[in-house]
């Protein structure tokens, strides 16, 4: 899908919304999960899975038994996302005794301002919109995991029962009056047209936070322009002594972090800090100087061939 659908990249980095997550105030309550499902309207996982994948990944995601066949040492509930939950709270201890604390980290998708989803989906059914959220149209998902494998997050999850992809939408129809999922898709997947069905009805003045920073007790999760959003991660994070996260990593997310420890500490993931048109770029270009160059390596061994060739020729008429 053309990324000009939807404005060019540096007009959504600056016009977009975001949510900030700021780990020092969060106190692990989970209210956030359980505005998410709620508002999703998604299954609680201790309901009967009938399919046996289903059973398998809700088996993983409440840790039950053993997440990732380990035992059970963590509060984190669920220990996993899952096509039914979208967002889940991971808890870290640090330090034993006098020296214990607790930090609760956001595991949820992180939005990137050029999502590779967007990029790598073959059927146009992940959607960017400029106010920030990447959606999932699940009338246009085949199912085929291209975007579970290009996220660098590790966040879409295959919902077993449907064949489709499911996530975080960061809440598009409260914030933007976006629709979710929609029928009687109209043109080709190059350039798609589809009628507004599925809305809540608030006006353009009217319109709400995503589910979870409306419900947060403790001011743990904000809301506003990207832009005020970074500038208040940096300031917070320099007075505490603090890590962003999401600010550069993939070119930028539409969810900002401010963590009291290194991100790695906390199991987030190491990603690139590359736009994804970038890094396609750099590695088409790569591969292309690397074709190059073999071509060249070709060429000349193909010449000393022909000359070795050449030349036993001509001794062989000349010993003649």
């Amino acid at each position: 899908m053309a990324q000009e659908a939807f404005g060019s990249y540096e007009q959504v980095k600056a016009n977009s919304l975001a949510m900030l997550f700021d780990q020092d105030l969060c106190i692990g309550c989970r209210a956030c999960q359980v505005a998410c499902k709620r508002w999703n309207e998604r299954e609680p996982l201790y309901e009967i899975a009938e399919h046996p994948k289903l059973l398998e990944s809700r088996q993983l995601a409440t840790g039950a038994p053993g997440y990732a066949g380990s035992p059970i040492t963590s509060f984190t509930n669920p220990q996993n996302l899952e096509a039914h939950t979208w967002l889940t709270m991971k808890f870290d201890e640090f330090g034993e005794g006098d020296t214990l604390s607790w930090l609760f980290t956001r595991v949820s998708c992180m939005h990137c301002v050029e999502a590779p989803c967007v990029y790598g989906c073959p059927t146009t059914a992940l959607w960017k919109y400029p106010e920030g959220p990447v959606v999932v149209r699940t009338d246009l998902c085949i199912g085929c995991r291209n975007c579970i494998e290009t996220c660098p997050f590790d966040v879409p999850r295959l919902n077993e029962d449907l064949g489709v992809i499911e996530k975080c939408t960061l809440c598009a129809d409260r914030i933007a009056n976006k629709p979710l999922a929609l029928g009687d898709f109209e043109g080709s997947t190059a350039s798609p047209r589809f009628s507004v069905k599925q809305i809540h009805p608030y006006s353009t003045w009217n319109l709400l936070e995503p589910a979870c920073v409306e419900t947060c007790p403790t001011d743990a999760l904000k809301w506003g322009p990207r832009d005020e959003i970074v500038r208040m991660a940096r300031e917070k994070a320099q007075r505490i002594g603090g890590f962003t996260y999401g600010i550069e990593e993939v070119g930028g997310t539409n969810v900002i972090y401010v963590l009291k420890r290194p991100p790695e500490e906390l199991g987030l993931p190491k990603v690139y800090k590359e736009r994804v048109s970038e890094r396609t770029e750099r590695l088409v270009s790569q591969m292309n100087a690397i074709g190059i160059a073999g071509l060249m390596v070709g060429a000349f061994l193909g010449i000393v061939k022909w000359v070795g060739e050449r030349k036993n020729q001509l001794l062989k008429r000349s010993g003649g």
